[in-house]
């Protein structure tokens, strides 16, 4: 049953909705920006970043570390990706070992990660400046 409380019901879903942080808003994080192709080292990390977007299981929170794990070794003398991904890591284990207690913001966090990490790959023209500027700009979301 609900109950009408000082100009809202008391199941309204906007109740403490400014208490969140709005550096994590992923407003512009589009995880389809980059088709890529088959090939890339990134294939299998999308498609599984995608079924944590939709539902966020231990066993997808698993795949996603043994992804990232693979990763770790070919991209070992990448510093930048290297961080991502090591990045991705803690995260995803944050989530996984929080569950539903972790902070709203760390699945907002994760795909921002992915998204950067994806761009960073990707983009063949993003200079090395420009990937080390938006990678201070992740660590620096990440500390918050």
């Amino acid at each position: 049953m609900e109950h009408y409380k000082e100009g809202q019901y008391d199941d309204d879903l906007t109740v403490g909705i400014d208490e969140y942080d709005d550096d994590f808003d992923t407003g512009g994080v589009d995880l389809f920006d980059y088709a890529g192709d088959d090939e890339s080292p990134l294939a299998r990390l999308k498609s599984i970043i995608l079924s944590i977007d939709w539902e966020i299981t231990d066993d997808i929170l698993r795949q996603f570390n043994e992804e990232l794990q693979d990763l770790e070794e070919i991209w070992a003398d990448d510093k930048i990706q290297l961080i991502y991904v090591q990045a991705l890591g803690k995260i995803s284990r944050y989530i996984y070992k929080e569950k539903a207690s972790a902070h709203p913001s760390a699945i907002k966090l994760l795909l921002t990660f992915y998204a950067n990490l994806e761009k960073i790959v990707s983009d063949e023209e993003m200079t090395d400046k420009e990937k080390k500027n938006l990678l201070r700009t992740d660590i620096e979301r990440f500390e918050k």
